[in-house]
């Protein structure tokens, strides 16, 4: 923008000129959920699903398989996560991560072969559950 007054130029500072990255953090999710020390958690539920995929694989497919299950049996929670403002700015919505996640979690375990070792149980059931409800 130019100020045609005073003959400076200037322009704005918001919006998508401010964004460096395209998966720079877009919204921050509260909460008001206590931990078991009494202490207020840091995260919420969402914030912690995202910081997770990649570090910790099998929370993440677990606590997702629950959500999505909650999201079938309860029409208001689905319709809150579908409508939930997106984590970046490569989102539309919060929930558009989860198919490409799930697919790649099933992916990397049915290549690897993973289904031998008993660490990777827990997640493998949780990614086949969840790929089933993604539809």
């Amino acid at each position: 923008m130019h100020n045609r007054q005073g003959g400076a130029a200037y322009s704005y500072s918001f919006g998508v000129e401010q964004v460096d990255r395209l998966n720079d953090e877009a919204y921050t999710y509260v909460t008001n959920l206590i931990t078991t020390s009494g202490a207020r958690s840091e995260d919420a539920l969402l914030s912690t699903l995202l910081k997770g995929r990649g570090r910790l694989d099998t929370f993440c497919c677990k606590a997702l398989k629950d959500l999505l299950s909650l999201c079938v049996k309860d029409q208001e929670i689905a319709r809150f996560v579908y409508r939930t403002a997106p984590p970046t700015y490569q989102y539309a919505r919060y929930s558009d991560w989860f198919r490409g996640y799930i697919e790649g979690q099933k992916a990397e375990l049915d290549n690897t072969n993973m289904s031998t070792y008993s660490y990777y149980q827990n997640r493998i059931i949780a990614v086949n559950k969840a790929y089933g409800m993604l539809e």
